[in-house]
C-alpha cells in the first residue's frame, strides 16, 4: 500500500494544501500514481481565528470529499483510461498547539520561571512587540517566534502514540511505501519556522525508534519550499519588505545546515511578486492586507497564487516517485526556472514579468512519449473548469428557469420525477446536486484566484468590462437562459455535452450519480496533445 501525506505548515503550506487537493480531485495525482493509495494532509498553524487559510482549507476538504460519491462512477467503458479520477482527502489531523484567544509570547513564556540570564536572554532575542503581538493569526513573518514553539511541541507531541505524529504510521507497515512533504514558506513566519525544524526532527525521531522499526519511514521525505512570491498592502503586521532578506537568510541557513542532506528531495518555488487580492462579500476584489486595525476574529486569508500550483505538481510528482531529474539522475534540490516557452533553453530576465500563455510553463514529468498517461496539467485544470461551469452556471441556471417540464433538459426528465420547483430539488443534497455545487464553488473559487494572479490568458475566467468581455459564469448564464449550447467551454462545445448528457441512462436508485459522473466525462478531453517535459 501507497500513503501520502502532506504537512502543511502556516498559511503559505496551507495553500499549497489547496492546490494539493484540486489537483487530486481533478485525478491529476491518481494518474500519476497509477496504484491506490492514501492520501492525507496535515495541518500545522498558529492562525486559528475564523476565516483564516487553513479554514478555508478545511472546508475545501469537506466539499470535496462529500462531492467524491457523486463522481466515481465509470459510465463510458470506450474510454477506459481516461476516466476522470478524483481523489479525496482520507484523513486530516490538526497540530494542537498552546494558543489560544488573544495568546502572546509572555503568555507562554512565563518569565518568572526563568533563570536571570535565561530571562536576559529571552528580552534580547525578541523584542516587546514580539512578546506582545497577538499569536492567534500566526506569526506574521516573524520566524523567530515560531522557532521557539516548535521544537517543543515536536518532542512533546511524540511521546504520544496517539498523537499527531505517531498516527502517520497508522494503518501501514514497513513494508509499505510512507511519502511525507513538508510545505511552507522560507520568507514567513510560521512556515519558515516550522517546516524547516519539524522536518529534521521528524526524519531523526524516525531513525531513533529502533524498537518500532521506524527508520524506514525517514526515506521518504521532502520539502516544498515558497520563496517570496506575493507582496501585500501597507500598514500591516506583516513586512513584506523584509521577505527577500528573511529568504536570504533562510537559504544561507539552508546551505550550511544538515537539513536539506537529511531528505530526500527539496524543491524551491518562487515567482514574481504580484500584489494579493481576494474577493469581499460584494464580490469585488481589495488588496489583502492585516493591519494593527484589524478586527480580533479576523483570519489572515490569502487568494491561490500560480506559484502554490506549481509546488503542488511538484508535490504529486514527488508523492508519485517522478523526482525531477537531469541526465536520468534525480534531483536532491530542484528549483524552477523561469523559461521561454519559444526557446527552453533561453532563461526570461529577473526582471521580466513571466507571461504564463501557455500550459507547458508548469512540468508535470521528466519523460513524456505517446504512452504517458498524464502529458501536461492543462487537461486537468480546463475539465473542471468545464464541469464548474456546466453544473453550476449552465444546468443550474436551465433549473431555476421558469418552463413547462416537458421542455426541461433531458437529462433532467431522466434523473428526476416532474418537481414543484426545479431549483430547489436541484439543491437538495438529498435528492439533488446539493454536494457537487458545493464542490464547484470551492474549485471555481481557487481556479479564479489563480486566473486573477497572473493565469487569465489560460483559463479566461475574469470578464473585462471596458471591452464588454463578462465573466464567465455570467456568459455561460446568459445562454442557459436563453436555453442554447451555441457556445464553447474550454475548447468543448456546449452542445456536444448536452447531447450526451441527453442520451444518459442512470440507475433509479443513484440517479444524481450518474448525472455527475457523465458529466464528469463529457468535460475530459479525448485526446491530451501537449507534449509537457522538464525544461
Amino acid at each position: 500500500m501507497k500513503k501520502f501525506v502532506l504537512v502543511a505548515i502556516g498559511g503559505t503550506g496551507m495553500r499549497v494544501a489547496q492546490s494539493v487537493v484540486a489537483l487530486a480531485a481533478s485525478g491529476f495525482l491518481s494518474d500519476k500514481c497509477e496504484d491506490d493509495y492514501l492520501l492525507e494532509i496535515r495541518l500545522v498553524d498558529l492562525d486559528i481565528v475564523p476565516g483564516s487559510d487553513k479554514i478555508e482549507l478545511e472546508e475545501m476538504i469537506r466539499s470535496v470529499n462529500e462531492a467524491i460519491p457523486y463522481m466515481s462512477l465509470a459510465i463510458d467503458e470506450k474510454i477506459k483510461g481516461r476516466h476522470w479520477r478524483p481523489k479525496g482527502v482520507d484523513a486530516t489531523r490538526e497540530l494542537m498547539t498552546e494558543i489560544e484567544d488573544r495568546s502572546t509570547l509572555d503568555g507562554i513564556v512565563n518569565e518568572r520561571d526563568l533563570s536571570k540570564p535565561e530571562s536576559l536572554a529571552y528580552r534580547a532575542l525578541f523584542g516587546e512587540d514580539d512578546r506582545i503581538m497577538d499569536l492567534r493569526r500566526g506569526c506574521k513573518g516573524r520566524p523567530r517566534i515560531g522557532s521557539l514553539l516548535w521544537a517543543e511541541s515536536f518532542d512533546r507531541d511524540w511521546e504520544n502514540s496517539a498523537g499527531f505524529w505517531k498516527t502517520i504510521f497508522k494503518d501501514i507497515g514497513v513494508n509499505d511505501e510512507l511519502r511525507v512533504m513538508f510545505a511552507g514558506s522560507v520568507f514567513g513566519g510560521t512556515g519558515a519556522s516550522g517546516t524547516p525544524t519539524l522536518a529534521q526532527k521528524y526524519v531523526r525521531a524516525c531513525r531513533g525508534e529502533r524498537a518500532l522499526n521506524f527508520a524506514p519511514f525517514a526515506n521518504h521525505v521532502g520539502l516544498t519550499l515558497m520563496l517570496p512570491y506575493f507582496d501585500i498592502g501597507q500598514d500591516t503586521d506583516v513586512d513584506s519588505g523584509l521577505f527577500s532578506i528573511n529568504s536570504k537568510m533562510a537559504l544561507k541557513y539552508y546551505e550550511t545546515s544538515e537539513v536539506l542532506s537529511e531528505v530526500e528531495f527539496a524543491q524551491f518555488v518562487g515567482d514574481d511578486r504580484r500584489q494579493m487580492e481576494k474577493k469581499n462579500e460584494s464580490g469585488e476584489w481589495e488588496k489583502v492586507r492585516l493591519d494593527r486595525s484589524s478586527k480580533h476574529n479576523e483570519g489572515q486569508n490569502d487568494p491561490s497564487m500560480p506559484a502554490e500550483l506549481m509546488a503542488a505538481i511538484g508535490v504529486c510528482r514527488y508523492f508519485a516517485g517522478d523526482i525531477p531529474q537531469a541526465n536520468q539522475k534525480a534531483h536532491k534540490v530542484s528549483v524552477p526556472k523561469k523559461r521561454s516557452n519559444q526557446n527552453v533553453s533561453t532563461e526570461i530576465p529577473s526582471d521580466v514579468a513571466f507571461p504564463m500563455d501557455n500550459f507547458d510553463v508548469f512540468p508535470v514529468s521528466n519523460d513524456i512519449t505517446l504512452e504517458t498517461r498524464v502529458r501536461s496539467i492543462k487537461d486537468y485544470i480546463l475539465r473542471m473548469e468545464r464541469f464548474c461551469l456546466m453544473i453550476e452556471s449552465y444546468y443550474h441556471t436551465s433549473a431555476g428557469v421558469k418552463t413547462p417540464w416537458r421542455y426541461r433538459p433531458e437529462a433532467f426528465r431522466t434523473v428526476w420525477a416532474q418537481p414543484k420547483d426545479m431549483k430547489e430539488l436541484y439543491e437538495s443534497k438529498a435528492d439533488g446536486l446539493g454536494a457537487p455545487l458545493a464542490f464547484a464553488d470551492s474549485i471555481f473559487r481557487w481556479m479564479e484566484e489563480l486566473d486573477h494572479h497572473g493565469m487569465h490568458p489560460l483559463l479566461n475566467i475574469e470578464g473585462d468590462s471596458h471591452h464588454d468581455v463578462p465573466h464567465a459564469h455570467d456568459f455561460v448564464r446568459d445562454y442557459a437562459k436563453k436555453g442554447s449550447t451555441a457556445f464553447d467551454l474550454s475548447g468543448i462545445p456546449c452542445a456536444s455535452i448536452t447531447a450526451r448528457m441527453n442520451s444518459i441512462r442512470v440507475n433509479p436508485e443513484s440517479a444524481t450519480k450518474y448525472f455527475v459522473s457523465s458529466l464528469m466525462e463529457c468535460c475530459v478531453e479525448k485526446e491530451q496533445t501537449t507534449m509537457n517535459t522538464e525544461a
